[in-house]
């Protein structure tokens, strides 16, 4: 019996399918089938780019019926840096023909060609934190076409039957502000096409490495700077979010950024996403943004930990500042005013020991990374100072001991010694009500304020471009105010201290601060006072 077949096109992907009735694409792309005959369902056939296998035999272009949010996928093999680790399941592996009814979906992806990841045995530096798949595409089933102003559901759902949202795109386009650019460049059509990139993973995935984390899923590319780590994503998104509140895109540029943040805001919104240094930086705004235009309340976004930047921003109180600075001898507590005991001495170089190691209560001892350039090394007995100039360069492995060489500026009157009890602590001074940044304990670090120059996370985040689009957009929750603080003191250069300032906030995609901090001093004034 002959079989009478339809192919279809969704984002370069070709579904040849039988038994359906009616078709639409939705505002964002993706492909909606009605079944002529309701229990019949429809039938794929075969999706083109087929599935395939690379020269060492691992999948690519998969694609999966009825996506879950539990960390495992058929989609592309080569997301794993090894043989062993990562998160492919053959068994989510869609094998065709295959047959849809209503509420049911198929996630389809495109991986890059080549060998992405390197070999089975060994990761690639190349490959894994830009990507291994090109984009995805997705088919919906359902018993009626939405309209036309319709959006896909979260692709990544439990509830098969899931309601499209409905949008008027352009109404949301026409009441966003138009602030001025005053001759600020942008490469626009750069982030056009890098935030019209459909991206359903992150309900797939909230694994933050790359062994099939969201970094390896997410479309290659889509972050700045050939990576896609949370800061480098956040990097792309939050220059977006603050060029649909300018005059700076043209109206058909300015359409196409909404509807991909919208869109990216609906896949996004819901899976509880912990904070942890520069992952997650980048879904905030896309949710938020796709709050505002379907009319759905933020009060629960100002607890709920859906990314790093709202959550480890906070106000000193008397309790946090003794906690934080303190000397003390508990390995829970901060790393960096814990006591140690001078191990050897030559010149400026102070040997002092660092130890990391797992128990039944966490991590207890010091970071992975515990960068204390800028810091001040005192002697307890007498408070003689000096300051740690260099970085020690290097990682703390699970459970290690060592001791490592700190760099000072000088030598004070009475030199270190071995066997003094030394501590360290910021050259200023914190008051209760200051806003400050920390690590949160996510089971790999202990809590930790750092206020040091040199330390890693605080220098990953640069979080002035959301702030100041959420403020233009008025959704910025009053509950975050220790962020705006933060970035507001910090912009302003002198904070926390003369000469001591934390990194950078400001940062725009490809490292360029440039058309972030422009805009930034062009209306932070006027947009400040909204919250």
């Amino acid at each position: 019996m002959t079989v009478t077949t339809q192919s279809f096109v969704a984002r370069n992907v070709t579904y040849v399918v039988s038994g359906a009735k009616s078709s639409r694409l939705t505002q964002d792309d993706v492909l909606v089938l009605v079944p002529a005959v309701a229990t019949a369902g429809i039938t794929v056939h075969s999706v083109s780019p087929p599935t395939a296998r690379d020269e060492f035999g691992r999948v690519l272009n998969g694609a999966e019926v009825n996506p879950l949010g539990d960390g495992m996928h058929g989609l592309d093999q080569r997301a794993a840096g090894s043989a062993t680790m990562g998160t492919f399941d053959a068994t989510r592996l869609a094998t065709f023909p295959v047959t849809l009814k209503a509420g049911d979906n198929l996630l389809k992806s495109v991986g890059v060609p080549g060998p992405i990841v390197g070999t089975p045995t060994a990761a690639s530096p190349y490959g894994a934190r830009r990507g291994v798949v090109a984009q995805y595409s997705a088919l919906e089933v359902t018993d009626a076409l939405p309209p036309a102003r319709a959006f896909a559901p979260p692709v990544v759902r439990t509830t098969r039957k899931a309601a499209f949202p409905l949008l008027d795109l352009a109404g949301v386009v026409s009441r966003l502000p138009a602030l001025p650019g005053g001759g600020v460049s942008v490469d626009v059509a750069f982030l056009v096409e890098r935030i019209s990139r459909f991206n359903p993973v992150i309900g797939k995935t909230t694994r933050t490495n790359v062994d099939g984390g969201y970094e390896t899923l997410t479309p290659f590319d889509s972050g700045d700077c050939e990576t896609n780590y949370g800061r480098n994503l956040g990097n792309v998104i939050n220059t977006a979010m603050m060029l649909i509140c300018t005059d700076i895109p043209t109206l058909a540029e300015k359409t196409a950024l909404v509807r991909g943040l919208i869109s990216l805001g609906i896949q996004w919104d819901g899976p509880e996403i912990g904070a942890d240094g520069g992952h997650w930086q980048f879904v905030l705004g896309p949710i938020l943004l796709k709050r505002k235009a379907f009319g759905q309340g933020i009060e629960d976004l100002a607890t709920k930990r859906v990314g790093n930047w709202p959550e480890q921003y906070f106000a000193h109180t008397a309790e946090t500042l003794r906690y934080a600075y303190e000397p003390h001898d508990d390995p829970f507590r901060s790393s960096i005013t814990r006591r140690r005991v001078v191990d050897a001495v030559d010149g400026l170089s102070i040997s002092l020991p660092f130890m990391r190691q797992y128990t039944a209560q966490g991590w207890k001892g010091d970071q992975t990374r515990l960068c204390v350039g800028g810091l001040e090394l005192v002697r307890e007995r007498d408070g003689a100072r000096a300051t740690v100039t260099a970085r020690h360069p290097g990682t703390l492995g699970a459970n290690e001991t060592c001791v490592r060489p700190e760099m000072i500026d000088a030598q004070p009157a009475i030199p270190f010694a071995k066997g003094d009890v030394v501590f360290m602590r910021p050259k200023f001074q914190l008051q209760v009500g200051d806003p400050d940044w920390l690590i949160v304990n996510d089971g790999k670090n202990n809590n930790c304020i750092n206020p040091a120059l040199d330390a890693d996370y605080r220098s990953l985040n640069q979080p002035a471009g959301l702030v100041w689009a959420l403020h233009a957009l008025g959704l910025f929750h009053p509950a975050w105010r220790p962020w705006k603080d933060y970035v507001d003191r910090v912009a302003g250069g002198a904070y926390p201290a003369a000469g001591m300032c934390y990194p950078t906030v400001f940062h725009g995609f490809r490292n360029d601060t440039k058309p972030i901090a422009a805009l930034w001093s062009q209306h932070w004034p006027s947009l400040r006072a909204k919250v």
